[in-house]
């Protein structure tokens, strides 16, 4: 976690615009977010991008999305000390699917970890029986 937190501060500050951060599930965002507000990471980003996490519920996800537009335009116009905004996300979660993160929203996309496969997926179930009976 130290060293994603490091990793992410130095991207932070030099990429302008929007970076996007997946997490591999919600419970990891949430443990890797706590840690950096620990540390004070959290409060370091903040002083160069405007942080935003991805919503428990659906129907915020459109206010969230304007928002960090928002902000990352607002950051366009100023030469102040915000270069832009910082998205936390979760991969197979609301805005990993069918949401275009193009141009400045999303200068920089950063994929923490691997992302783990929905156990109760039918295909999923499917491959481990046939893995199961060939091997």
């Amino acid at each position: 976690m130290e060293e994603t937190g490091r990793i992410l501060s130095n991207l932070c500050n030099v990429v302008p615009g929007g970076v996007v951060c997946f997490f591999p599930s919600y419970d990891y965002e949430k443990q890797v977010y706590l840690h950096w507000e620990k540390t004070g990471l959290l409060a370091r980003l903040a002083t160069k991008k405007k942080i935003f996490q991805e919503p428990k519920k659906a129907n915020q996800v459109e206010q969230v999305l304007a928002e960090y537009a928002k902000c990352i335009k607002r950051c366009n116009l100023t030469d102040g000390p915000m270069t832009g905004a910082l998205l936390f996300s979760v991969v197979g979660g609301k805005m990993s699917e069918g949401i275009n993160f193009s141009d400045d929203l999303g200068r920089c996309v950063i994929m923490v970890g691997m992302p783990y496969p929905n156990i109760k997926s039918p295909e999923l179930q499917e491959k481990m029986a046939y893995l199961d009976k060939t091997m």
